[in-house]
């Protein structure tokens, strides 16, 4: 008999330890599952909602660490700031839905061009901020002419409606000896840009 009774708490602790291990592997891919979403949650809340571009919310929550990271690495930090030419003159003669894709198109285009190079940020309304970590005033300028010359030959189509588009853009460079903060680097490539924009408009003027 006490053999018996030994075989049953044996089969019983067998059958115990079975359900624990099948509700740790529940347990343990739920967790899984919930930090998934919730990485999926927190890149959704710095994207976007319109140009599936990142938005003002990761710019501020990235710029600093960017600066650092590339003076720490003795890299030179780029920023430039685009400004879609007369895009009040698209929304109040085209709608807004013409408004949207011709957002949409350019969010598109500069990501494209600027590629794994950096970041592209909706700067808020018709304004885009791009930043590129180890970029030089040479190559900021080669990158913000690609990106005007391919918007100026790549007019929107959108609700039967062909639009020519140009963009201005302004740029500024923080080398790894400078002391530039990011509201410094934003403030020069933003008042370059409306220089751009004094001086005719579809044109770069990196600082």
């Amino acid at each position: 008999q006490a053999a018996q009774w030994t075989e049953r708490e044996q089969q019983a602790r067998d059958e115990l330890e079975h359900r624990v291990g099948e509700r740790t592997r529940e347990l343990s891919t739920t967790l899984s599952e919930l930090a998934i979403a919730n990485e999926r949650l927190r890149e959704f809340s710095l994207r976007d909602g319109l140009t599936g571009v990142y938005n003002r919310r990761y710019l501020d929550a990235s710029f600093q660490t960017v600066l650092s990271e590339c003076r720490a690495n003795e890299r030179s930090l780029a920023v430039l700031v685009a400004d879609i030419d007369h895009f009040k003159r698209v929304n109040d003669e085209t709608g807004h839905l013409v408004g949207d894709d011709c957002l949409r198109m350019v969010a598109g285009l500069i990501e494209r061009l600027v590629g794994q190079d950096g970041s592209v940020i909706r700067y808020g309304g018709e304004e885009f901020v791009v930043i590129l970590p180890g970029f030089d005033k040479a190559a900021t300028n080669g990158l913000a002419e690609s990106i005007r010359m391919k918007l100026a030959e790549s007019p929107l189509v959108s609700q039967g409606e062909r639009l020519p588009l140009t963009i201005s853009i302004g740029g500024a460079v923080s080398m790894p000896h400078d002391q530039d903060s990011p509201k410094d680097l934003l403030q020069r490539a933003d008042a370059a840009m409306y220089q751009a924009k004094k001086e005719g408009r579809n044109r770069v003027l990196v600082a």
